[in-house]
């Protein structure tokens, strides 16, 4: 941290036997030690002075997610940048949360008849692993908490 203001690492936060950047930063303040979010469970976030790590998951789509919230909001922060990558999008098709937490969709985004559509055609399911989710023209689709299934046409907030 001597000669950064930022480390961002990926991997090494999880409970596996490899993991060991959970024990490296312990000496720091620690401001996020996991999250309530699917993909991306497992983040740190430490800050030492007014210099920050951010260990993001090892793979790679749960990484982007995590970076994407986190690590771009304090980059943007310090470079005093506008909020405004999110925006509202008509599902085509339902979706069903898979999980309790606040979940980010890989989605494809289209701009037709003068509205944003959203839809998960060819998107893969069920794996952190599967970064091709982030070929195209795609986007994360927000499904909060509290939802269990999202309706065809429902407005969703995306990424």
């Amino acid at each position: 941290l001597q000669s950064c203001d930022i480390l961002i690492t990926t991997g090494g936060v999880s409970m596996g036997d490899f993991d060991f950047l959970k024990k490296a930063v312990k000496e720091y303040e620690i401001i996020i030690d996991k999250a309530d979010i699917k993909p991306g469970r497992h983040i740190k976030i430490a800050k030492a002075n007014e210099k920050f790590i951010i260990a993001l998951p090892g793979f790679p789509y749960s990484a982007m997610v995590m970076f994407n919230l986190y690590a771009r909001e304090i980059l943007n922060s310090w470079l005093l940048q506008p909020k405004d990558y999110i925006c509202k999008a008509f599902l085509q098709g339902s979706y069903k949360k898979k999980t309790p937490y606040l979940e980010f969709v890989a989605c494809n985004v289209e701009f037709k008849n003068g509205c944003i559509l959203a839809n998960l055609e060819g998107k893969k399911e069920g794996s952190s692993a599967i970064i091709n989710n982030l070929n195209n023209k795609a986007a994360l689709m927000v499904v909060p908490k509290e939802y269990e299934i999202l309706e065809n046409e429902s407005l969703v907030d995306i990424i």
